[in-house]
């Protein structure tokens, strides 16, 4: 299995961010996984610092989406009944 099938199995677990480390060096192969949800795609032999830039940006993105949705559960649980449903807005062509 390569790792574009990988992603797109993993494709209904948004939260799931995606590093890809790989032998292509195809441009189409990057452009595909990043359309795709991939957070990096790095081309073997890869730089160490761009790898660990990658993998603090990775580590930061899940962070926040955690305490997101720990503020989002807090905030449903104290005001359950301030839920609004606003009409989806117009938009016209200029």
């Amino acid at each position: 299995m390569s790792g574009l099938e990988l992603q797109r199995l993993l494709d209904n677990r948004r939260e799931t961010p995606i590093v890809f480390v790989s032998s292509s060096t195809k441009i189409q192969s990057s452009v595909t996984a990043i359309k795709a949800g991939a957070l990096e795609f790095l081309s073997k032999p890869f730089d160490r610092d761009a790898l660990l830039r990658s993998l603090i940006e990775l580590v930061t993105m899940a962070s926040n989406l955690a305490q997101s949705a720990a503020a989002m559960n807090t905030y449903r649980t104290r005001y359950p009944p301030m839920l609004l449903i606003l009409p989806a807005a117009t938009v016209q062509a200029p």
